[in-house]
């Protein structure tokens, strides 16, 4: 004869196997919300760094067409010196847009070293603009490393582009 005691230990034991059953069900759900919100993260601070890297972008593209034709004037030796002034001033200011380009790039590349961002996707986007960070003339004498201050970007061309690592 089954007593009320083994009926009701059965009843737990059933009990307790449906509770597992939906506890494994929600935390395997919450899981997938949680990699969810992560992806939509990582889509959110890749969104940004993109917008700031393309204003300083354009702020550097934009201000060069506004020197072109001192700098035309220079090259063909008719510049006045006030001009000559005038022309010194504006490289001032076109290295400070320079600057904040690679501030921009420098903080993108210190959220890749920080897996703050899809590593692969960022390599994938960014790889050729920072090899050419490298070899373009404004902006290689910023990248010269050891005196360089921006040492997030120098770690990942170097990670990039150096095989023997």
């Amino acid at each position: 004869m089954i007593t009320l005691p083994i009926v009701i230990s059965v009843l737990s034991l059933l009990l307790s196997i449906v509770a597992f059953c939906y506890s494994f069900k929600a935390t395997k759900k919450a899981s997938a919300i949680a990699n969810d919100n992560l992806n939509i993260q990582y889509g959110m601070i890749e969104l940004e760094v993109r917008k700031a890297i393309e204003n300083a972008t354009n702020n550097i593209n934009n201000f060069a067409v506004l020197m072109m034709p001192l700098g035309s004037k220079e090259a063909k030796g008719t510049i006045t010196d006030e001009e000559k002034h005038t022309l010194v001033g504006y490289m001032k200011i076109l290295k400070s847009h320079i600057q904040t380009m690679l501030n921009n790039y420098e903080s993108a590349c210190a959220k890749y070293l920080d897996c703050k961002i899809d590593k692969s996707r960022f390599k994938k986007e960014y790889k050729d603009e920072i090899r050419n960070l490298f070899e373009d003339k404004n902006s290689k004498e910023y990248l010269t490393p050891p005196a360089s201050k921006y040492k997030a970007i120098i770690k990942v061309y170097d990670e990039w582009e150096n095989l023997e690592k």
